[in-house]
């Protein structure tokens, strides 16, 4: 035992137990120079975190505070705005996108409808043209055909 006892002494000789430094011995040179003991910093002191009163008040003060109506929740997801309304998600954008694309679509049928009526009109006028054409030709050609056989001053061929 008495051995045990010597190697005891000799371990707490290396160990400083003063309550005032504790001092760490710096193991195989880590630090810049070899007798350096780590003395860490003290860390700064933690600002008190704001905490929001809201919650602190009554249903009255509450609502004057935020606003009379804050409305119904909404979010936005991806460029788009949903909101709550009479328990489902709705995009209020879109909403309004459709009533304009329908005011478009609307529009442009109409548009579509006139020019079709303006289409069948032409190909009205350009076939009662083409039929005069034809009656005019055909009546020009049976004149020619009465006036080949005769020369100036003699009379048609019945």
């Amino acid at each position: 035992m008495p051995r045990l006892r010597e190697v005891f002494e000799d371990f707490a000789g290396l160990l400083d137990f003063s309550p005032l430094s504790p001092k760490i011995p710096n193991p195989a040179g880590i630090l810049n120079s070899g007798n350096q003991t780590f003395n860490p910093r003290k860390a700064p002191v933690r600002r008190h975190a704001h905490v929001s009163s809201l919650g602190t008040l009554d249903d009255h003060s509450r609502s004057a505070e935020l606003g009379l109506d804050p409305g119904p929740p909404s979010l936005t997801l991806g460029g788009q705005k949903f909101s709550f309304v009479n328990g489902k998600w709705e995009t209020t954008e879109s909403t309004k996108r459709c009533q304009v694309l329908k005011h478009k679509n609307q529009a442009l049928k109409e548009k579509n409808n006139y020019l079709r009526l303006c289409n069948e009109i032409l190909l009205d006028m350009l076939s009662e043209a083409m039929a005069m054409h034809h009656i005019l030709e055909r009546d020009m050609g049976s004149d020619r055909r009465r006036t080949r056989g005769r020369h100036c001053g003699e009379a048609p061929v019945q």
